[in-house]
């Protein structure tokens, strides 16, 4: 018996072909990234699976997952605020990071790490 969608492992995850190709494109590009603009030759592990993934920071790089117009002014703001950072924040993929690089700088009049 086969299934209406054709199904492939993506990170030992089930997933749809066209979900599957997107991550997968999506991971190396960030890989690319990693190396050539970050210049990051170690990959980072994955806390749930202890895995090596090559679109991961090592912990130790993790600073550089903030864009670097941004990257002085938050980690300024996170030493004083002592906030605990969430246990995915040096995967390249994570979605917080992005949005909280997107909308925390994208107004100009509104500087939210000096609030």
């Amino acid at each position: 018996m086969t299934s209406r969608r054709e199904s492939v492992v993506v990170a030992g995850v089930v997933r749809g072909d066209q979900t599957s190709s997107y991550k997968q494109e999506m991971w190396r590009n960030l890989a690319d990234y990693k190396a050539s603009s970050l210049g990051v030759k170690k990959n980072g592990i994955w806390r749930k699976n202890g895995r090596e993934y090559a679109h991961i920071l090592p912990s130790e790089s993790q600073q550089l997952n903030i864009l670097e117009p941004y990257r002085d002014q938050f980690w300024g703001y996170v030493g004083k605020a002592q906030f605990k950072l969430h246990s995915d924040f040096h995967h390249l993929s994570s979605s917080r990071i992005c949005a909280s690089t997107c909308f925390s700088y994208s107004s100009p009049k509104k500087n939210t790490c000096n609030s």
